[in-house]
């Protein structure tokens, strides 16, 4: 599921730089900054590197229904469980291009302005997916908080935004219980209060 949502992020904002710039190749590219032996991990120069760099639950709807209503019938069944995605948009640009990776990070900064839900009506690859929608919205940063994150990437800063992308919803799929429902009741005259 994550990777599909960042698989059509990406192809999204290839279609859109390709529209707008009139390029035939692919300037988005999903992927690491460094490898884990501390290389540079793109081969390729003057690219936007689009990196996973956080996971959170989003809390605030954390408390779901453990019991499910089906075929009268009840299915005891986890909360579904909301992520939302941390998404870095890096400018891997020659330095004599300095110009060049703000103009393309500038549009990838307008195309999710102009179009900040992805859904299924405005975004065919998310069709027949889990994915209901994807949200995208900048994540602000203060100068220490991004020094930590790009020392912790192990590397030098380039040219970036980062945005929140809410929210992607696990469900789990394994009934664990099923309840049969109560079909009717027979009272007892006898009774008495």
């Amino acid at each position: 599921m994550i990777e599909h949502a960042l698989n059509v992020t990406t192809r999204e904002i290839n279609q859109f730089l390709k529209l707008r710039f009139d390029l035939n190749e692919e300037k988005a590219i999903l992927g690491s900054l460094i490898n884990q032996d501390g290389t540079v991990s793109i081969q390729d120069e003057n690219k936007l590197i689009l990196s996973l760099i956080d996971i959170q639950q989003e809390t605030i709807v954390k408390n779901g229904h453990w019991y499910r209503d089906v075929e009268n019938r009840k299915t005891f069944k986890y909360p579904d469980l909301h992520l939302n995605l941390y998404l870095l948009v890096s400018a891997y640009f020659n330095p004599l291009n300095y110009l060049e990776s703000l103009r393309f990070l500038s549009s990838v900064i307008s195309f999710l302005h102009a179009k900040p839900v992805f859904n299924n009506s405005n975004t065919p690859g998310l069709l027949n997916t889990d994915i209901d929608k994807l949200t995208f919205e900048i994540y602000h940063q203060d100068s220490n908080s991004k020094n930590n994150l790009w020392s912790t990437l192990g590397a030098k800063y380039m040219p970036s935004i980062l945005y929140k992308v809410k929210m992607l919803t696990v469900e789990d799929v394994n009934t664990r219980q099923i309840l049969d429902g109560i079909e009717g009741m027979i009272l007892d005259k006898e009774l008495e209060l």
